[in-house]
C-alpha cells in the first residue's frame, strides 16, 4: 500500500506506511529509491540509511544497488572499488543477476578490479541463465559471440540465440518495447542475421518483421 501511496503522489502517507514495516527488505529498498531519486544530498544521504538497512537483512536488491553507489562514489561517498566488489559478491550469492552482469561489466573493463575477461564470461553466463535472465547480459553476450572478441570464438548461431532471447524478454515486458535499448539493439541484430544470413538461413519474412519491430519501438520513445 505504501507504494501505492508513493506512485499515486502522496508521498506523505506512502513514506509513513513503509517506515511501519522496519522489517521488510521490500520497503526498505522502495524508501532507498525513492529518496535517491530526489537527488538532494540529503535525501540520497537518507536512501543509503535504507540501502543498508536493507542489506544487512541480506536484501539482493540493497546489496547491489549499495556496490553501485560504491563503486560510482554517488550519494556523497568516494569510490571504493573493493567495498563495492565485496558487496555485488554478496548480491550475486543471492542470486542477483543485474549484480552478475554489472560485476562482469567492471572485469571485462577493468574498472576497479583486475581485467579478466575470463570472469566476465563466467558472470555473464549466470547472469543469462534462468530464471529471470538479464537482458543486458543476454544481447552483451551475443555481441561477443557475434564479433568473437573477449576470448570467445566467433559464433552466430549462439549469438542469435542470445538475441532471440532478449528480444522475447522484451516481448514478455511490454514497457521494454518503448524504453529498453538493449531490446531495441538485439532486435535489429536479429533483422541483419535473418537478412544476411548469419548463423542461421535467410529468411526475408523474419529479418522484415524484426526491423519493423525495432522501428517502431524507437518511434514510441
Amino acid at each position: 500500500m505504501g507504494c501505492i501511496y508513493l506512485d499515486g503522489g502522496l508521498e506523505k502517507e506512502g513514506i509513513e506506511l513503509l517506515k511501519s514495516i522496519p522489517t521488510s527488505t521490500s520497503a526498505l529498498y522502495r524508501l532507498g529509491q525513492h529518496f535517491y531519486e530526489m537527488e538532494t544530498p540529503p535525501a540520497q544521504a537518507e536512501s543509503l540509511v535504507y540501502f543498508e538497512k536493507g542489506a544487512q537483512l541480506n536484501d539482493a536488491n540493497s546489496l547491489y544497488w549499495l556496490g553501485y553507489v560504491y563503486h560510482q562514489g554517488l550519494c556523497g561517498k568516494q569510490p571504493n572499488p573493493q567495498k563495492a566488489v565485496r558487496l555485488l559478491n554478496e548480491a550475486i550469492q543471492l542470486g542477483h543477476k543485474e549484480a552478475m552482469y554489472y560485476l562482469a561489466v567492471m572485469y571485462k573493463s577493468g574498472d576497479g578490479v583486475v581485467a579478466s575477461n575470463q570472469q566476465a564470461i563466467e558472470l555473464l553466463n549466470r547472469a543469462t541463465s534462468e530464471p529471470d535472465p538479464c537482458l543486458d547480459a543476454l544481447f552483451m553476450l551475443g555481441s561477443h559471440y557475434l564479433n568473437g572478441d573477449l576470448g570467445l570464438n566467433k559464433n552466430p548461431k549462439a549469438a542469435l540465440r542470445f538475441f532471440n532471447a532478449a528480444a522475447r524478454l522484451g516481448h514478455v515486458d511490454a514497457t521494454l518495447n518503448a524504453v529498453c535499448s538493449d531490446w531495441i539493439l538485439a532486435t535489429h541484430q536479429q533483422g541483419i542475421m535473418y537478412y544476411s544470413g548469419i548463423g542461421t538461413e535467410i529468411n526475408m519474412e523474419k529479418a522484415y518483421y524484426h526491423y519493423q519491430n525495432a522501428s517502431l519501438a524507437v518511434c514510441d520513445m
